[in-house]
């Protein structure tokens, strides 16, 4: 499974501000366990793409954009 651009952006997001999976998760209302599955690319409904828009500022097509684990980030507005 390839991760997306938002999962990636996600991880470098908690991690800059020395948050965790379970804040976040805490913060829109979820578990852990789907913050984890989505960052590695499991599908995300738009609700809960929203949901972390609202707390972090990564835009809900971010979780649209498909990109290789451990590669570089395709730029913004292109899939």
């Amino acid at each position: 499974m390839m991760a997306t651009r938002g999962g990636v952006r996600l991880r470098a997001w908690l991690k800059e501000r020395r948050r965790t999976q379970e804040w976040i998760a805490e913060q829109i209302g979820t578990h852990q366990t789907n913050i984890s599955a989505w960052m590695r690319g499991r599908p995300i409904s738009v609700d809960a793409a929203v949901r972390i828009e609202r707390v972090t500022g990564i835009p809900v097509a971010d979780w649209t954009v498909k990109v290789e684990r451990g590669g570089s980030l395709p730029p913004t507005g292109t899939a």
